[in-house]
C-alpha cells in the first residue's frame, strides 16, 4: 500500500492494563502514537493484525512548496529519516506542523482523534485494507 506525502499514520499503542480496563467500561481508546512522512512511502503486510492503526492521507496532494516547508520543519526535529513521530515530537508539534505548512487545518485542538472527522484528511484503516504493521522508508 502506498501512501502519500504528507499522510500520517495514527496508532493506539497502550499496555494491557489500559485496554482491559477500558474494554470493562466499553469506552474506545484515543489514537496516542503518529508518524508524518514527507515523502512516498509503502506499508508492508507481514503476519499479524494491526486493527489499531489508520492512515490519515491529504485530500488535496501537498505542492512542492508545501513538502519542502514540512521537510524544514521535520529536518528541525532532530529525528532522522523523512518523518516526524511520536517518539521525538509531541501531539501539539505535529498540528503546528500541519498548520505551519496549511493555515487553518485544526483549530485548538490537542487529540489525534481530530483527524478522523477532519474534512482535510481521508482516513483509511489499516484493518480494512490488510494487515498492515510494518512501513519501508
Amino acid at each position: 500500500m502506498s501512501i502519500k506525502p504528507g499522510s500520517i499514520l495514527l496508532q493506539r499503542d497502550y499496555n494491557w492494563i489500559v485496554r482491559l480496563w477500558y474494554k470493562i467500561r466499553k469506552k474506545n481508546l484515543k489514537y496516542n502514537k503518529f508518524i508524518i512522512f514527507t515523502d512516498d512511502c509503502d506499508l508492508v503486510s507481514i503476519q499479524g493484525e494491526r486493527k489499531d492503526a489508520v492512515v490519515a492521507e491529504p485530500k488535496k496532494a501537498y505542492s512542492k512548496k508545501e513538502l519542502k516547508r514540512l521537510n524544514t520543519i521535520v529536518d528541525s526535529s532532530k529525528e532522522e529519516g523523512d518523518w516526524l513521530s511520536s517518539n521525538k515530537a509531541t501531539v501539539a508539534d505535529l498540528f503546528t506542523a500541519i498548520n505551519c505548512v496549511r493555515p487553518d487545518t485544526f483549530e485548538n485542538t490537542k487529540d489525534l482523534d481530530a483527524f478522523l472527522d477532519n474534512k482535510y484528511y481521508t482516513i483509511k484503516d489499516l484493518a480494512d485494507e490488510q494487515n498492515w504493521s510494518e512501513y519501508i522508508y
